[in-house]
């Protein structure tokens, strides 16, 4: 009896249950499907194309010393932005600029020396004319003037040599971009043959990003690119 009563319980469940869906069914039937509407528009409509790429840099300099001395500071930090011509490092400049005076006092003094040579020349050309001295005197002369002239133009060269190794202890950013690894900190001595360098700067803007896409998507791809 228990069994044959579980059994009627399940399959008038089941009944009712069919019954109830089958209702529902019929309500939802009577009622009206919601929709939206939007005006059609004319648009790009996008497509990608997924694929693995690299971003490369147009321009990464690596900083190096051209002169040689003590590095006194680093005015930047590893991950900052720098501008071109902004200043990177700080070489002691102390025995240039004695360099630089040293070529300038040796100016002054070939100058002294030329303008005596020069007035000599006028003077032994005066007694060739004159007939009191001989030609080869006063060719001496004349060639010890222009030897004088040429240290003069010597020394000119040298103070400009010294000036642009003067320069040279302000290290500089050549390029705008990001600063990567400091390689040497302050208090170290460099050298202009040092292979590796102080730092380096990487150009970000603009940059690069190079990929590889599948054979049959490069038509489309050049399509839109003309």
């Amino acid at each position: 009896v228990a069994v044959s009563a579980a059994v009627w319980k399940i399959h008038h469940d089941s009944v009712m249950e069919s019954q109830t869906d089958a209702a529902l069914a019929a309500a939802a039937a009577d009622q009206p499907t919601p929709v939206q509407v939007s005006p059609a528009v004319l648009k790009t409509m996008p497509i990608y194309l997924t694929a693995l790429g690299t971003v490369t840099a147009y321009n990464t300099v690596t900083i190096k010393s051209r002169v040689d001395g003590q590095l006194m500071s680093v005015n930047v930090r590893e991950g900052q932005k720098v501008r071109q011509g902004e200043l990177l490092a700080q070489i002691d400049p102390k025995p240039y600029q004695a360099a630089l005076a040293q070529a300038e006092g040796q100016l002054v003094k070939d100058q002294a020396t030329a303008v005596n040579a020069e007035a000599q020349a006028a003077r032994y050309t005066a007694l060739l004319q004159a007939g009191v001295v001989s030609k080869e005197n006063q060719q001496a002369q004349v060639s010890a003037s222009g030897q004088a002239q040429g240290s003069i133009d010597a020394d000119r060269a040298a103070i400009q040599a010294a000036r642009v190794n003067l320069g040279y202890t302000k290290v500089t950013s050549p390029i705008t971009g990001v600063v990567g690894l400091r390689q040497v900190d302050a208090g170290n001595i460099v050298h202009a043959s040092d292979t590796t360098g102080l730092l380096v700067v990487t150009q970000l803007q603009p940059i690069a990003v190079i990929f590889t896409l599948p054979e049959d998507q490069i038509p489309e791809v050049l399509k839109l690119t003309r």
